[in-house]
């Protein structure tokens, strides 16, 4: 069932909850739809053709570097003269912006992830989490409520997959 998971992850198809297993043909439409997702070549804003992986990422790279530009040596202040005559919160809208997350919205939030969809790289779905709410839940809502004090992430949460 994890592995079937999985590969319903990285397939995509919508269709196989209804009842398609793992067929050959199931293998092959989950093969195309990888090729169709690779970037074999691609072109600059001069028409000429990018071939390899290096031509590309030092055109991104130059292509950010002018978006974005160069580093800011000093930072723009806040004009205290504009702060008073912009529309502020009143003390009900403040407090309801900063009051903490409760149990019940991390559990609404959980409802709303699609059930094939995986957020974390450990490639649990959102159904494992559904499920074993039960005997898990208290711990995930720790963890999220852990981040919005502390505007920290686990470690183990905010992972790179290998």
């Amino acid at each position: 069932m994890i592995e079937e998971s999985i590969i319903k992850q990285k397939a995509r198809v919508h269709w196989l909850k209804v009842g398609y297993s793992n067929t050959k043909w199931f293998f092959a439409s989950m093969k195309v739809r990888q090729s169709q997702n690779y970037i074999s070549k691609s072109m600059d804003i001069s028409g000429h053709i990018l071939h390899t992986k290096i031509e590309v990422e030092a055109k991104v790279r130059q292509f950010n570097e002018n978006l974005l530009g160069s580093a800011a040596h000093s930072l723009p202040a806040i004009d205290p003269q504009v702060m008073p005559t912009r529309p502020q919160l009143d003390r009900r809208q403040y407090f309801t912006l900063v009051a903490p997350v409760t149990n019940a919205e991390v559990w609404q939030e959980m409802q709303d992830i699609d059930d094939s969809k995986a957020p974390g790289c450990d490639g649990l779905n959102a159904v494992f989490f559904k499920k074993s709410w039960s005997i898990i839940g208290a711990q995930v809502t720790e963890a999220v409520q852990f981040f919005f004090e502390t505007s920290t992430l686990y470690k183990a949460v905010n992972c790179i997959p290998q």
